[in-house]
C-alpha cells in the first residue's frame, strides 16, 4: 500500500475514528504534513499560487516525504491495538 502518493482508499481508516488521538503524540511537523496530505494538499507544487505541504511546514519537498513516511508509520503501529 502507497499511503503517501495516494488521495484516499484503503489504508486511510487507519487516520479516523476512535484513535485520533495517536496524532497528539507526533512531532507538530509531521502531524501537519500528515494532516494536510488527508486534504488532499500536495507535498509540491511548481505553480507558486497553489499551496503545497512543503511550503506550509517550510521544508523541502524530500524532507516533507520523509516526515510523512514517519507519521503513517507511527500512525499505522499506534492504532494497531485500536478498535475498528
Amino acid at each position: 500500500m502507497n499511503v503517501i502518493e495516494q488521495q484516499s482508499g484503503d489504508g486511510w481508516h487507519v487516520f479516523r475514528g476512535d484513535c485520533c488521538e495517536v496524532l497528539q503524540g507526533l512531532p507538530d511537523e509531521y502531524r501537519t504534513a500528515l494532516e494536510l496530505h488527508r486534504q488532499g494538499i500536495p507535498v509540491e507544487s511548481t505553480n507558486e499560487n497553489v499551496i503545497s505541504i512543503s511550503k506550509a511546514i517550510g521544508r523541502t519537498p524530500k524532507t516533507t516525504r520523509e516526515y510523512l513516511k514517519k507519521a503513517i508509520a507511527a500512525v499505522t503501529e499506534m492504532t494497531k491495538e485500536c478498535p475498528q
